[in-house]
């Protein structure tokens, strides 16, 4: 990235991990702008060469043109703003879709006011499991509650690949790391039984490709720099899928990694339960974003594992 102002929606666990990368160096930027509802808590080592203004805003009922921005400064937009947890968006799923299309809906109104290039994260929740072993599906109805986060992801994407102002959509396969701890989600839930020696409840063993947080920020800081600063119009409705084909394992396979290098007293319980689907994501090498810009992910499964418990330990999460 370069010595832009950037703005950048959403502080949750890649927010905070993209913000930390940025507060740790000199050479990034020399101002970004965060907007979220809830200001973020991170102990950021603050580099007077970067300047950060943050605002605490409701995306899904307050306009960004409230903030009075200087928007002809703002470089692009790295939108991740959106619904959080497993658990919320199942108890809320008529919630989740109308407060996720609002935000995005608000965010497009802006990019196209002042025509400003957009990266749009989406999830590889809008895919059904692989069809014909070799390529995704998007999903075209699920009766699941889960979808409706799916579905806003589905909505965004359409809503920002059909923009006239440049975009990239980015579609992340299960970013994992240290500091993630959103309730339902396997593995942070896995990490927190197994420190806590309780038992790994494993609803259904689907298998899936994880990527390190560390591995996930190169890759975005590179697509900022190639949709923001190279000629892509003929791109401009790229998407992307950020992973790591490397780390593919199934949900009870994990569990045994992690409780192993935990060194956890931790049982795994296979619970089947039809109500709960872990569908498979399982990425592979061609699916991920193109060589010419890439940087190989490099973080294994075990490599995460460490970092987590040791980051666990040093700030003490939960």
């Amino acid at each position: 990235m370069k010595k832009d102002t950037i703005l950048i929606l959403g502080s949750g666990f890649i927010g905070n991990a993209l913000l930390k990368k940025i507060y740790g160096q000199d050479n990034i930027i020399k101002h970004f702008i965060t907007v979220d509802k809830n200001p973020f808590n991170m102990n950021l080592q603050l580099n007077d060469k970067v300047n950060h203004t943050h605002y605490k805003l409701d995306l899904v009922d307050n306009a960004l043109d409230d903030l009075a921005l200087d928007a002809d400064k703002i470089k692009g937009i790295i939108h991740l703003a959106a619904p959080l947890g497993v658990s919320n968006i199942t108890l809320n799923a008529n919630k989740t879709f109308r407060d996720a299309t609002a935000i995005n809906l608000n965010v497009d109104r802006f990019a196209s006011k002042y025509n400003i290039p957009v990266i749009y994260a989406s999830s590889s929740e809008v895919f059904s499991d692989l069809e014909n072993k070799n390529h995704f599906k998007i999903k075209k109805y699920s009766n699941s509650p889960r979808w409706s986060y799916a579905a806003s992801k589905v909505h965004g994407e359409f809503l920002f690949q059909s923009s006239e102002y440049k975009t990239t959509i980015i579609r992340f396969f299960n970013i994992i790391g240290y500091e993630q701890t959103t309730p339902g989600m396997v593995f942070p839930t896995f990490m927190y039984n197994a420190i806590h020696n309780k038992d790994i409840i494993i609803k259904e063993d689907g298998i899936r490709s994880y990527c390190s947080i560390i591995d996930c920020i190169k890759q975005l800081e590179l697509i900022y720099t190639d949709l923001v600063y190279r000629d892509l119009e003929k791109f401009n409705t790229r998407d992307i899928n950020i992973g790591n084909p490397y780390n593919t394992i199934s949900a009870s396979d994990l569990a045994k990694k992690i409780i192993y290098i935990t060194k956890s007293d931790s049982k795994i319980i296979l619970s089947k339960n039809p109500e709960v689907e872990i569908p498979s994501r399982i990425l592979k090498e061609s699916d991920c974003i193109n060589s010419s810009m890439s940087v190989l992910a490099s973080r294994s499964i075990d490599n995460i594992i460490k970092d987590y418990i040791d980051e666990f330990y040093l700030y003490r999460y939960w």
